[in-house]
């Protein structure tokens, strides 16, 4: 079974809760345990910028989460096509959140 995931979850994490500098042994089992287990559709993929690292920061511990997703992971990114726009919109309707309705 595989998981797609949506690019906050790695986003927030990444930039915000749980930085890697802070948390380097939570991304090495992160890695073992969502690769080839978890997707990200195309699009979604596509929107996660590889942002620059600051001066004076270490290309190690600050590079960009994509650079993290497509080089240490090996994480796929999932073309649309009409079999997962289909899936997309069933899992949708049947996990809709009335507040947002």
């Amino acid at each position: 079974m595989k998981y797609c995931v949506d690019a906050n979850v790695f986003i927030t994490a990444w930039y915000t809760t749980y930085p890697p500098r802070m948390f380097p042994s939570l991304y090495r089992k992160m890695e073992s345990v969502i690769r080839n287990r978890t997707v990200i559709i195309k699009p979604i993929f596509d929107g996660i910028e590889n942002f620059s690292i600051p001066e004076g920061k270490d290309p190690e511990t600050e590079k960009p989460v994509r650079t993290w997703l497509t080089n240490e992971v090996g994480i796929e990114a999932v073309a649309v096509n009409a079999r997962v726009e289909q899936l997309s919109l069933e899992l949708q309707r049947e996990y809709e959140n009335p507040y947002y309705a």
